[in-house]
């Protein structure tokens, strides 16, 4: 019922079937591979899968019944692993699919394909090393940062800058730039990492920035997240449009290379964060009642200011205050007394936070 008899079809072509964990023991990971090895059965596959590359009679087929962007790392490694090995790779998506026709073909394909294949020479391929961000790269290059979250990110770049970190967080993304993530990236993997790639990679297109002088930064879960991988998918992507020498690294994470943040940059950027989330909570709490249109933009914007000078001079007290006078300025701001619908954006971090993600929904519903 899950697999729809895609083993027994096999079998009916005369051949045998193997599970990845009945032969993943016999195999070991060339290392470092293309993304971060985090989860128990991805390792068993990225195990199998080295296991058939170096044997003759074994080739593998990746069943795929659920894309939620974990699939389009595993996909794109094993490919990674077998095709650079002279193996054919074949991944069957089932997803409510209950006709076979589609998946017959395709393994018929492979098997007319294997009957005409020389038989290839396991050859271990020299690993390149990635672009590292490097002290050198610290002083002088422009650093990328994508927009995630666009109050919150305006104060993280002047604590990053107030640290001599050249960083610029380009326009927010357009289609173009989301096509463009479509272009590089695997389509399974989950829309924030398009946006941000896309975003990223027609920076680099734009001509403004010197790839030989720029780098990127982003976040890392370091957990069993998807989103732990969105640099190793960055990497990949701007191999294939002509941008390797970009150096990646983590703000935060386990790829930060030379990037390291003493703790008073720590207690900046917590208090940056703090910032951004009662403006944000200000802004939203007057704007949809306020009787003079634009009157929470506008101390919207004078606080905004304000934060920023105050994460330049650390000076805790006028931390304080200025939580303190923020709240009393928009307390003062005329609203209706009346009641409206309260609806709650859910979602992944850009989806919430990125009007280009969630396709302007929150500027939709203040209307």
């Amino acid at each position: 019922e899950i697999n729809h008899g895609i083993p027994e079809l096999i079998n009916s072509y005369g051949i045998a079937v193997l599970t990845e964990d009945s032969i993943s023991h016999l195999g070991e990971v060339e290392r470092p591979l293309i993304v971060m090895d985090q989860w128990m059965y991805h390792s068993r596959l990225y195990r199998a899968a080295n296991y058939v590359k170096t044997t003759e009679n074994l080739d593998l087929v990746q069943l795929n019944s659920f894309g939620c962007g974990l699939d389009a790392v595993t996909t794109d490694c094993v490919n990674d692993i077998l095709t650079k090995s002279g193996k054919i790779y074949t991944v069957l998506k089932i997803d409510e699919v209950s006709n076979l026709g589609a998946a017959r073909i395709r393994l018929r394909s492979l098997l007319a394909a294997l009957s005409r294949k020389s038989i290839p020479v396991f050859k271990p391929i020299p690993f390149v090393q990635r672009a590292i961000f490097t002290k050198e790269c610290a002083r002088k290059h422009t650093i990328l940062a994508p927009q995630m979250a666009p109050i919150h990110f305006e104060l993280f770049k002047t604590v990053l800058q107030k640290y001599n970190y050249n960083v610029v967080i380009p326009a927010l993304p357009k289609k173009s730039s989301i096509d463009l993530g479509l272009q590089y990236v695997n389509n399974d993997m989950c829309y924030p990492a398009i946006v941000v790639i896309g975003q990223m990679l027609e920076a680099l297109k734009s001509g403004l920035y010197d790839p030989n002088n720029t780098s990127i930064m982003l976040f890392q879960t370091c957990g069993a997240c998807r989103a732990t991988n969105y640099i190793a998918v960055l990497r990949k992507a701007l191999k294939f449009a002509g941008f390797p020498q970009v150096p990646v690294f983590a703000v935060y994470g386990l790829e930060t290379d030379s990037f390291h943040m003493p703790m008073a940059m720590y207690k900046d950027a917590i208090k940056a964060a703090v910032y951004g989330d009662v403006l944000m909570k200000l802004v939203n709490r007057i704007r949809p009642y306020e009787v003079n249109k634009g009157d929470a933009d506008k101390y919207f914007n004078k606080w905004l200011e304000e934060c920023k000078k105050e994460l330049v001079l650390n000076k805790s007290k006028l931390y304080n205050k200025n939580i303190l006078n923020m709240v009393k300025d928009f307390e003062q701001i005329p609203i209706y007394d009346i009641q409206k619908p309260k609806v709650g954006i859910v979602g992944e971090i850009l989806v919430k936070y990125h009007e280009v993600a969630n396709n302007y929904l929150e500027k939709e519903l203040f209307r």
